[in-house]
């Protein structure tokens, strides 16, 4: 089993990176799991806060992980790629 990680900025985020991706995997479909995850781009273990700006930081995560907007997940390759054909950087701002 391969296990790969790539990141990217999210204005590349888009359809020919997830063709990119389907031929890096030589088409083995059945047999894949892609896993997307939206971060800051703020380096987190060079945060210089106190102790009650971190617990709501925290608190902040754990309110979108409820609220499904910091992952993204699909079962399949071809829910990726119906989901980065309608990507823009406008909509990707929405899933932060």
């Amino acid at each position: 089993m391969m296990h790969a990680t790539f990141t990217i900025p999210i204005a590349e985020f888009n359809y020919e990176l997830v063709e990119k991706i389907k031929n890096l995997l030589n088409g083995d479909v059945e047999n894949t799991e892609i896993f997307i995850s939206v971060r800051s781009k703020k380096p987190s273990m060079l945060r210089t806060e106190t102790r009650e700006a971190y617990f709501a930081r925290l608190d902040e995560s754990i309110d979108c992980i409820k609220k499904g907007r910091a992952v993204v997940s699909f079962n399949s390759l071809e829910e990726l790629e119906s989901f980065s054909k309608k990507m823009t950087p406008v909509h990707a701002e929405d899933t932060v």
